[in-house]
């Protein structure tokens, strides 16, 4: 068993191999995203360490890993977020394959102890592997876990219909009517197409929120049939649009904008997403994950009525709601402190007696 790492000249072609050769990879793995991440992440990134487990010449194993200083911490993590997990093989006898994972989680303990971080945050991708459990808390990672939501596109079109809550599919019916969806592929999509997408998403947001190099990356991820735009125009003009990451028969709903000035009361994203379900459907897709769930307060998780909004669209859509599995592992009992008494502050703050403030709808 052999660990190389990104600095050596032959990872690059194992990491892919490693993507060709295995099922159980998704969007979040593909290099132009991996890319899109570390500049994302923008002052936050220091360092790829990423590596990839080889046995008999072939890669069994491999491991996204960012070194990150955020608020002064030194961390694995992504954009000062949630890593993506490593991914073990399934091609491989099972009883190996918890040998490999044990070596690669050894390995991320002593380049972290190495780097001198404070902590890790891994989560499990749905969409490349159902885990069944949150392994990590068997190598030291606090179970942090959330949920999202995945609509099943083996379903029949009716079904996948009759899923929609009632009020969707009235909005749905009543936007087809006044506006027309536009489907920006791989086959047909171009650069300026994509750059109303991201001029409109400055727009919706106020300001510049990334990097501009992120949007070229995604263009370049639309190009190369990892992506789609899916674009609502009212009299030939473009009002929203919505961006899907997709790979091996799993789709990821990534961003939306619509324009702050066009005027209506029927919500616009709504028919978008409808338009997903039936183009990935179309192109026979598995899953469509349309995003975290979040249903009240949490030891690690604080949301806003903001995002318990989101995920009650979000569950409109008809998707199942699934474990997301999260972890944080420290390597410093003060950080593990600090974090514990910050995050039971803002729940003791935020809790209401006999409920938790922003119980599920």
């Amino acid at each position: 068993m052999q660990l190389v790492y990104c600095s050596d000249p032959a990872f690059e072609g194992l990491y892919r191999r490693f993507l060709e050769e295995n099922e159980n990879v998704s969007w979040n793995y593909l290099p132009k995203f991996i890319e899109y991440q570390k500049i994302y992440a923008a002052e936050k990134f220091v360092k790829d360490l990423s590596f990839a487990v080889v046995e008999n010449n072939r890669p069994v194993s491999i491991a996204p890993l960012f070194l990150e200083k955020a608020m002064d911490i030194l961390q694995f993590s992504s954009g000062g977020g949630y890593l993506r997990s490593p991914l073990i093989s399934l091609n491989i006898d099972d009883s190996f394959r918890k040998k490999i994972e044990r070596t690669v989680f050894a390995e991320i303990d002593r380049l972290g102890i190495d780097h001198q971080i404070e902590k890790i945050l891994f989560v499990l991708d749905p969409l490349a592997e159902d885990f069944g459990y949150n392994y990590l808390t068997e190598y030291g990672y606090l179970d942090t876990s959330i949920a999202t939501a995945i609509i099943d596109l083996k379903s029949s079109p009716e079904q996948l219909w009759k899923n929609l809550r009632k009020s969707f599919q009235a909005i749905i019916n009543k936007t087809s009517k006044m506006l027309t969806i536009e489907i920006c592929d791989h086959a047909n999509c171009t650069f300026e197409i994509h750059e109303k997408y991201r001029l409109l998403h400055h727009k919706a947001a106020g300001r510049v929120t990334r990097d501009l190099k992120t949007f070229h990356i995604q263009y370049e991820m639309l190009k190369n049939d990892q992506a789609s735009l899916i674009c609502l125009k009212h009299d030939q003009e473009y009002v929203a649009f919505s961006y899907f990451f997709h790979h091996k028969g799993s789709v990821y709903y990534g961003s939306s904008s619509d324009d702050p000035d066009f005027h209506t009361e029927l919500p616009l994203e709504h028919a978008i997403l409808w338009a997903a379900v039936e183009y990935y459907k179309g192109r026979s897709y598995e899953a469509l994950e349309v995003g975290w769930q979040h249903f009240g307060e949490q030891v690690f998780d604080h949301p806003s009525k903001k995002d318990l909004s989101i995920s009650f669209f979000k569950r409109g859509l008809g998707g199942g709601t699934k474990p997301l599995y999260r972890g944080i592992k420290y390597f410093s009992k003060k950080r593990l402190s600090e974090d514990l008494n910050a995050n039971i502050e803002i729940l003791l703050k935020n809790f209401v007696d006999g409920a938790s403030v922003g119980a599920s709808q």
